[in-house]
């Protein structure tokens, strides 16, 4: 197991996979299955009066996969 930053160009298709793995809970929560703008948000989102540039992305690797999990 491995934590590290995620680098926005450098990591972004292992945010896209990330989000394609799990398509029921986007259908769910924002009623369609999240797509290739959806992990480019992920690195300029951030909450009211935050600067996204100042917010750290951190991502946790099993066997070189993201994971949401570490078992």
């Amino acid at each position: 197991m491995v934590i590290r930053a995620l680098h926005p160009i450098r990591d972004l298709d292992l945010v896209v996979d990330f989000y394609a793995d799990a398509p029921d809970y986007w259908l769910i929560a924002e009623g369609r299955a999240p797509g290739p703008e959806k992990a480019r948000d992920f690195f300029t989102d951030a909450p009211p009066g935050c600067d996204p540039q100042t917010s750290h992305r951190l991502g946790l690797f099993l066997e070189g996969r993201l994971s949401d999990r570490s078992a």
